[in-house]
């Protein structure tokens, strides 16, 4: 199955289940930033899981990848655009959690001023 064939039959993205139902994406960044102590990001796990150690002031642990393959397959821009059409929360969240991670350190603690 093909991403686009995939994205028409599966439209929304479960991940804002987990989170509160009066998250938008209008105040997706202010609620997450006053309600979870840390999102992290699959793609980064292994700085994901270090930061928040970091944070828990817990023992880092390594993550096995058991498919750490990478795939050069290009998205094509109709499917990109559809998935953030169908899933604007879960995309926010997402944007917001890449903008949080860009800001932290390799210690998962924002910079010192």
């Amino acid at each position: 199955m093909d991403l686009e064939t995939y994205l028409s039959k599966r439209r929304r993205s479960f991940l804002p289940s987990f989170f509160s139902p009066d998250l938008t994406p209008a105040n997706c960044s202010e609620l997450l930033q006053e309600r979870y102590l840390f999102i992290g990001l699959f793609e980064e796990i292994q700085t994901s899981v270090n930061q928040l150690a970091d944070r828990l002031v817990f023992v880092k642990v390594t993550i096995d990848h058991s498919n750490a393959a990478r795939r050069h397959e290009e998205v094509p821009a109709s499917a990109h655009e559809r998935f953030r059409e169908d899933n604007q929360v879960a995309y926010a969240i997402y944007m917001h959690a890449r903008e949080r991670f860009g800001r932290l350190g390799d210690t998962g603690q924002p910079p010192q001023a």
